[in-house]
C-alpha cells in the first residue's frame, strides 16, 4: 500500500527535564533541531505528538521526570494539532494508538511516523518499533540529528557509534523502520 499521499505525524519522545543530560552544548544543538521539525510540521498543518514518560500516564502532574521542556512546549501553545499524551513504559506505541482511536483517526489515516527524542537507543527505538508492528504500512523514521541518548557514552569517544549499534540491532527486524540524518 503507498504512503504518499498519506498523513505524516511527528512523536516528539521524552524531551522532559529529567531525561536530559548536563551536556548543554550538544543537547542545546538537537533541541534547536526539534524545534526546526516542529515548525515544518506546523508550517504544513500535520499533528504533533509529545510522548512523556509518567508514572501514571494518565496523570501530567504525577511525574517524576518534569513535563516536556517550556521551550517546546511554547513552540506549540497556540497550534491546534497537537497533544501532549503521557505513557507509563519504555514503548510509547500503545498510548500513541490508544489517543489515535480516541480521536477517530482512521486505520490507515498515516503514511509516515517520523520519531525524535531522547533515549534513542531505548525509548525512541522501541516505541518506533511498537508502531511499525501496528501499523505495517506505514514508514517509520528516526531523525539522528533529533535525538540522544542519557547514556554515558553517547557524546564521548565513540559513543554515538554505540548508540547507533544498539539502535540498529533492535530496530532490524522492522523493514519499515529507517534511520535518517
Amino acid at each position: 500500500m503507498s504512503t504518499k499521499n498519506k498523513e505524516k505525524c511527528l512523536i516528539i519522545v521524552d524531551m522532559q527535564a529529567g531525561f536530559l543530560s548536563t551536556r548543554q552544548e550538544q543537547e542545546q544543538s538537537m533541541i534547536t533541531h526539534i524545534k526546526q521539525r516542529i515548525n515544518h510540521y506546523k508550517s504544513h498543518n500535520r499533528p504533533i505528538m509529545f510522548l512523556e514518560y509518567r508514572s501514571n500516564a494518565y496523570n501530567p502532574d504525577d511525574n517524576d521526570y518534569g513535563r516536556t521542556i517550556k521551550e517546546l512546549q511554547d513552540i506549540v501553545k497556540h497550534y491546534y494539532n497537537v497533544a501532549f499524551i503521557g505513557k507509563a513504559n519504555d514503548d510509547g506505541s500503545k498510548w500513541v494508538e490508544r489517543f489515535l482511536i480516541a480521536n477517530d483517526y482512521q486505520e490507515n489515516h498515516f503514511g509516515t511516523f517520523e520519531l525524535i527524542g531522547v533515549n534513542m537507543d531505548c525509548c525512541v527505538a522501541k516505541t518506533a518499533k511498537g508502531i511499525a508492528k501496528l501499523h505495517p504500512d506505514c514508514k517509520i523514521k528516526i531523525r539522528q540529528s533529533c535525538c540522544s541518548s542519557r547514556s554515558d557514552n553517547m557524546y564521548g569517544s565513540g559513543g554515538e557509534d554505540r548508540v547507533l549499534r544498539v539502535t540498529n540491532e533492535y530496530i532490524q527486524p522492522c523493514s519499515s523502520i529507517e534511520l535518517i540524518k
